[in-house]
């Protein structure tokens, strides 16, 4: 009897019931356990700031892509403008090429006095020599030019593109024409 004595348990109901408690034991203590416990509530806020995350950068992706579509769009149109621009520009380069001078043409230029360029806003006497050694040296001829010629002379110059139509040139010579007839 005494090697019985050293045993926890005596018959098969015994040890089913230590065992049932051993297992009930485990149980309880992996149910209270405060790390699991912390580690379940990490997890769900986890979850909840990563699908916070998730929403904001797809809202800013979706920003993005829709602020490079216009981007391309301008770039595009910017893209097309210039070629018709590059395109015009020849044209009016190779036309004025073609237009001779009055003194290549053989016709003398007139000789008369010249007018005081300078009074026109945007001349000063650096360009109203330029302007002089392309013939132009009196209010009329300024007043007479056209469209295109405005574009030609402003290419021969290498002035900013509208330039005589932005200072007015042909109204102010035509003004100042008029007051010296009068």
């Amino acid at each position: 009897m005494e090697a019985y004595a050293a045993m926890l348990f005596d018959s098969p109901l015994q040890l089913l019931v230590l065992c049932a408690m051993a297992v009930a034991g485990w149980l309880l203590g992996f149910a209270t356990n405060p790390t699991m416990v912390h580690h379940d509530r990490t997890m769900r806020r986890l979850n909840r700031e990563f699908a916070a995350f998730r929403t904001q950068s797809q809202t800013r992706l979706n920003t993005l892509t829709r602020h490079a579509a216009a981007l391309e769009a301008t770039h595009q149109t910017m893209a097309d403008r210039l070629g018709e621009a590059e395109a015009r520009i020849a044209a009016f380069k190779a036309q004025a090429a073609l237009t001779p001078h009055p003194e290549a043409r053989g016709v003398p230029a007139p000789i008369a006095t010249p007018d005081a360029l300078t009074r026109i806003d945007g001349i000063d006497d650096a360009l109203q020599q330029r302007l002089a050694d392309l013939g132009i040296t009196r209010f009329e001829d300024i007043g007479n030019l056209s469209d295109q010629d405005e574009m030609a002379l402003e290419l021969r110059l290498a002035l900013p593109a509208g330039y005589i139509t932005g200072r007015q040139w042909r109204q102010q010579a035509s003004a100042l024409r008029a007051a010296r007839d009068a």
